[in-house]
C-alpha cells in the first residue's frame, strides 16, 4: 500500500516517492536557496536526519537477524512457484498502482499482498525475505534509480514488514493446515499488522525529518484496510488454485492485474471528468465577477482546487500604474491580499521569458540557475509558472506552488491545465482592469461634477442633495438648520490684491471652515465667495447660533499664505427647520435674507424673520434683476413629467419656472415668485412661461408626442381682464390646440370671491383650456371650488400623496377626492409621488394621472425631449 498525505513526504507503501524539506537532504536533492534563516532552518533539519539513518540501521540489522534465525525455516506447503517468479510478482505488483485522491488526500494502491500472501504459504521466511528485497530492488534501485539512503530505508522497511507478516501469520495458523479456514482469518490480520506497522515507521520517519505529525483522512485509511483485505482475498485464491489446480494460478493472476489496470483506468477518466467539471465551474464563475478581488479570489482558490497545489499567486507586472510588480495571493483567512514585489524584475531571467510569453516549469531538483532565485521567493520546492497574456501583451504571471496529496511534482498535465487556466484567468482580470478604470472615471467625474474645483469642498448641487436627505432623516419634527456665509468685501480683495490672492484666499477659508465643522455638519462653497454650512444633530435653535458664533469667531484670525498676512470678515444667516421652511430651496431662499440682514446690520449672524423679507436689501437687489433676467431671457423653463397611472404612459408635462442669474447660480420660484407679485412682474413672468411652454409643447407634437403642458399662473394673473386674450394669442401663434394646454390655480380665497378672476378663468375655459386646481385640500372653501369654478382637474397637494401609507388619515383623504372627483367628473392628478409603492396604492384607489421624483424631477428642455423617448407616450387624445 503506497499513502501520500497532503504537503508531506510519503515513505510507506509500495516506495518512498516524493521528501519535504528535511528528506530532500535525506535523498541529496538540491533544495532551493533561500535566506540566512533558512539557511540555518536546513542544517537542522539535517540534523534531524541522522536519527532516521539510525532507524534504517535498525530495522536492516533487526530483520538481518530475524532471517539468519528463520533460515532452517521451511514453507508450509509444497508446490509453489520458483524464485524467480515471485521475486518478478513482487515486482510486477509494486509496479502497478491505482492512485486514488480524495479532497485533498491521496495514496497508491498496490497489489503488493498478493505475491506476499503466496510467500506466507509456499515459500520460507529468508528466502521469502529474499525475494521481496529481489523485486523491490530491481524497481527502485534499477528501474526508479533512488539514491542510496532512500533505497536502504525502502528495502529495510520492507523486509520488516514482510517478516512480521510471516509472524503474525505462523503464531496464528499454529500447526493447522496453512489451507484451512483458520488460515484466512490468519492471513487478514496478519496483512493489516504488516501494513499497520509499514504505516508507523513512515510517520516515524517524516516525524524524525520534519519534526511533526501525519494524519492520515479517515476515508484514507477505510480505503487502505479495504485494499488489504482484498489483496489478501486474491493472494488466498491464488493459493487455493495452485494447490489444487495450478493451470488456473494464471487466469487468476491476470484477473487481478486486469481489475487492478481496469481501476487505473477508471480513476484516469474520473480525474479527467472532475477536471473539466471544476474547469466548467471555474469559467462559470469567473464569467460575471468584474470586481479585480473577486475574481483574483476565483483565480487562485479554482487553480489550487484543479492543480491540488498547496498555493497558487498572480503576479501584476509593473506598468505605468506600478512601479514595482504586485503579488496577489490568499491568506490563512481566505482573504486576498497584495504586496509589492520588487524582487521580480522583467528585465531579467527567468522573469523577462515569462514576460516574452513563455510558460516555466520550477522541478524541486533542478539546477542551480536564475529560477533557483524564484522557488526561493515563493518559498516553494516546485512551481509552475504560466503567463497572463492578453490582446494588449502580457500583463503578468499564474503560480502554482507545490503539488500537494500527490507522490510525485508537477506533471504535464497539470501545466497544460494551468495554460488553461491563465487563458481565462488573464481575460478575467484584463475585464475587471477595464471595469475598475471606468468605475475610477466615472467616480472621478461625479466627484468633480459635486465639488467645487478651487476648494475642493461639495458644490450647490451636493450641498442641496445632501440638504433634502438630511430633511427626510429629521422628519417633520426633527431641527436641521442651514447656514449661508458671505465674505465681507471681498471684492476689494480681487480688485486690488487680484484674483490669484483672492483664490488663495478661498483656499484657506475653506479649510479652515472644514477643520473646525463638527463631523456630522457640512461645509460647502456655494459660488464666489459664498458658503453654505449644513447643522444637523441640534436639539434648538440656541444650538444653531452657538454654532453660527463659533463660525464667525474664526475669522477673528487672519488669514497666512505667501507670507502674507489678511484679515476678512464674514457675515451668516440662519434658517431652521421645521420653523423656517420644509424644503431646500425655502431654507436656503430664507438663509440668504437672513445673511443679508446679518451683512447691512454688520452683527455677524441673524436668524431668518418673516419681517425680513420685505424690505432685505437681497431682495431689492433681485426685484432690480428680474424685470431684466425677464427681458433677457435669464429665464428657464423645467418640464415634470405626468403619466398616465394605469398605463404607465407619458400624457403630459408641468412647466416649472426657473431663474438662471449670472450671479447666485440657479435660484428656485420660491425665491422670486412672491417677488414678481410685488414688482408687478407677474404678467409678463407668466406671459414668458406660457409663451415657451406652448412653444415646447409645439415642438413635441410636430415630432408625433402628442402630449399636453400644464401652466401655473396668480391670483394676479387672473385679475388680469387681458390674460385670456394673451392665452388665445399664444396659442394660435405657437399653434397648438387649446385641448392641450392646462392652466393651474392654487385654491385661495382672493379667486373665489373676486367675480374678475371667475370671469377670467370661464372665457379661459371657453377658449378650449383646461382648469386644474392646484394643491387641493391645502387651501379655502374646496369644495366650494368645485361647485361654483369651471373645473376640469384636480391636483392632490403631495402633503396627502406623501404620507398615504403611514397615516391612514391621509390615505382616506386622497381615497375621497379621488372619489369625489370621480362622481363629477373631473380628472384626478395626484403630485409628489416617490415610491412604487405609492403609484401602487394610487392605482388601486382609481386616480387618473400622477407625477413625482419617482417618475422624473423636473428636466430641462431637452432632457424632457430624451425622457419622452424612453416612456412610451399615450395615444389617447388629452
Amino acid at each position: 500500500m503506497d499513502r501520500r498525505i497532503v504537503g508531506r513526504p510519503s515513505l510507506d507503501g509500495c516506495w518512498v516517492d516524493r521528501w519535504s524539506l528535511g528528506l530532500c537532504i535525506l535523498g541529496r536533492r538540491r533544495c532551493p536557496r533561500r535566506s540566512d534563516s533558512s539557511v540555518i532552518k536546513v542544517q537542522r533539519a539535517e540534523r534531524r536526519l541522522l536519527p532516521i539513518y539510525g532507524l534504517t540501521a535498525l530495522l536492516a540489522i533487526v530483520s538481518a537477524i530475524a532471517v539468519l534465525a528463520t533460515l532452517h525455516v521451511t514453507a508450509l506447503a509444497d508446490g509453489g512457484p520458483p524464485w524467480w517468479l515471485m521475486a518478478a510478482a513482487f515486482f510486477a505488483a509494486e509496479a502497478t498502482g491505482v492512485h486514488v485522491e480524495f479532497r485533498r488526500e491521496s495514496m497508491t494502491l498496490c497489489l503488493t499482498e498478493i505475491p506476499l500472501v503466496l510467500g506466507l504459504v509456499f515459500v520460507g521466511p529468508a528466502l521469502l525475505v529474499a525475494e521481496r528485497l529481489l523485486g523491490t530492488f530491481l524497481l527502485l534501485g534499477v528501474v526508479e534509480k533512488q539514491r542510496p539512503v532512500k533505497l536502504l530505508f525502502n528495502l529495510a522497511r520492507s523486509a520488516a514488514e514482510t517478516l512480521i507478516a510471516v509472524a503474525v501469520f505462523r503464531v496464528l495458523v499454529g500447526g493447522s493446515d496453512p489451507l484451512a479456514i483458520r488460515a484466512w482469518a490468519a492471513v487478514a490480520v496478519a496483512m493489516l499488522v504488516s501494513d499497520q506497522f509499514s504505516d508507523f515507521v513512515v510517520k516515524l520517519a517524516i516525524r524524525i525529518a520534519e519534526g511533526g505529525g501525519v494524519e492520515d483522512a479517515s476515508v484514507m485509511r477505510v480505503i487502505s484496510r479495504m485494499t488489504v483485505l482484498v489483496n489478501s482475498a486474491l493472494g488466498l485464491l491464488l493459493v487455493f488454485a495452485v494447490t489444487t489446480r495450478p493451470s488456473i494460478a494464471a487466469l487468476v493472476t491476470l484477473v487481478a492485474f486486469g481489475v487492478f489496470w481496469g481501476m487505473r483506468g477508471y480513476a484516469l477518466l474520473n480525474d479527467r471528468s472532475r477536471t473539466l467539471e471544476h474547469l466548467f465551474e471555474f469559467t462559470s464563475e469567473i464569467g460575471p465577477a468584474v470586481d479585480l478581488n473577486s475574481i483574483a479570489s476565483v483565480i487562485l482558490r479554482r487553480t489550487e482546487n484543479l492543480l491540488r497545489a498547496d498555493r497558487a499567486q498572480i503576479v501584476i507586472f509593473p506598468d505605468k500604474s506600478n512601479v514595482a510588480a504586485v503579488r496577489v495571493h490568499m491568506d490563512s483567512k481566505g482573504n486576498v491580499t497584495t504586496s509589492q514585489a520588487p524582487e521580480i524584475d522583467i528585465d531579467s531571467e527567468p522573469w523577462r521569458s515569462v514576460f516574452e510569453g513563455n510558460a516555466l516549469r520550477l522541478p524541486a531538483d533542478m539546477p542551480a540557475s536564475g529560477t533557483y532565485r524564484v522557488l526561493a521567493d515563493l518559498e516553494a520546492a516546485e512551481a509552475l509558472i504560466h503567463p497572463l497574456a492578453t490582446t494588449s501583451g502580457v500583463i503578468g504571471a499564474l503560480i502554482a506552488v507545490d503539488r500537494s496529496g500527490q507522490g510525485s511534482s508537477f506533471l504535464e498535465d497539470e501545466a497544460r491545465l494551468l495554460e488553461t487556466i491563465a487563458q481565462h484567468a488573464a481575460g478575467a482580470i484584463e475585464k475587471g482592469r477595464l471595469v475598475d478604470l471606468l468605475r475610477s472615471e466615472l467616480n472621478e467625474k461625479r466627484h468633480r461634477s459635486l465639488h467645487d474645483g478651487l476648494t475642493g469642498l461639495p458644490n450647490r448641487i451636493y450641498f442641496e442633495e445632501r440638504v433634502s436627505e438630511r430633511l427626510a432623516e429629521a422628519g417633520p419634527n426633527g431641527h436641521v438648520s442651514v447656514m449661508l456665509m458671505d465674505l465681507n468685501r471681498f471684492k476689494d480683495v480681487n480688485d486690488t490684491l487680484g484674483h490669484g490672492v483672492g483664490d488663495h484666499l478661498l483656499q484657506a477659508i475653506a479649510n479652515r471652515l472644514a477643520n473646525n465643522s463638527r463631523g456630522t455638519d457640512l461645509v460647502a462653497r456655494l459660488g464666489g465667495d459664498e458658503f453654505g454650512i449644513l447643522v444637523s444633530s441640534i436639539a434648538s435653535e440656541e444650538e444653531a447660533v452657538s454654532i453660527a458664533q463659533r463660525i464667525i469667531a474664526l475669522f477673528d484670525l487672519p488669514f497666512e499664505f505667501d507670507g502674507r498676512s489678511f484679515s476678512i470678515g464674514a457675515s451668516l444667516g440662519i434658517a431652521m427647520h421645521p420653523l423656517h421652511g420644509h424644503s431646500p430651496d425655502i431654507l436656503l431662499q430664507r438663509a440668504d435674507v437672513a445673511m443679508y440682514v446679518a451683512k447691512v446690520a454688520g452683527q455677524g449672524w441673524s436668524v431668518y424673520n418673516p419681517e425680513f423679507d420685505r424690505n432685505s436689501p437681497q431682495r431689492l437687489l433681485l426685484g432690480g434683476d428680474l424685470a431684466r433676467a425677464i427681458e433677457d431671457d435669464e429665464l428657464v423653463v423645467h418640464y415634470q413629467a405626468i403619466l398616465d397611472v394605469e398605463t404607465q404612459t407619458l400624457v403630459g408635462a408641468e412647466a416649472l419656472v426657473r431663474w438662471q442669474h449670472p450671479v447666485r447660480g440657479l435660484i428656485g420660484p420660491d425665491a422670486f415668485i412672491d417677488l414678481a407679485e410685488e414688482r408687478n412682474l407677474a404678467g409678463p413672468l407668466a406671459r414668458f412661461v406660457l409663451r415657451r411652454a406652448l412653444m415646447e409643447c409645439a415642438d413635441w407634437r410636430a415630432n408625433g408626442r402628442m402630449i399636453g403642458v400644464a401652466v401655473n399662473c396668480s391670483v394676479s394673473n387672473l385679475l388680469d381682464s387681458s390674460f385670456a386674450d394673451d392665452i388665445s394669442t399664444l396659442l394660435s401663434i405657437c399653434d397648438v390646440p387649446a385641448a392641450a394646454l392646462t392652466i393651474e390655480v392654487t385654491e385661495s380665497m382672493q379667486v373665489l370671491e373676486n367675480p374678475r378672476a371667475v370671469e377670467t378663468l370661464e372665457r379661459i375655459h371657453n377658449l378650449g383650456v383646461k382648469v386644474a386646481v392646484d394643491d387641493f385640500g391645502t387651501g379655502y372653501s374646496s369644495l366650494a371650488y368645485l361647485r361654483r369654478l369651471p373645473i376640469d382637474q384636480v391636483k392632490i397637494d403631495r402633503s396627502f400623496v406623501q404620507q398615504m401609507l403611514t397615516h391612514t388619515d391621509d390615505a382616506a383623504i386622497v381615497g375621497a377626492i379621488v372619489e369625489l372627483c370621480r362622481s363629477l367628473g373631473m380628472r384626478v392628478v395626484a403630485e409628489g409621488v416617490e415610491t412604487e409603492e405609492v403609484w401602487s396604492a394610487l392605482r388601486a384607489m382609481g386616480c387618473d394621472r400622477a407625477q413625482g421624483y419617482w417618475v422624473s424631477r423636473p428636466v430641462s428642455a431637452t432632457a424632457f425631449v430624451e425622457l419622452s423617448e424612453r416612456i412610451p407616450v399615450s395615444i389617447l387624445l388629452d
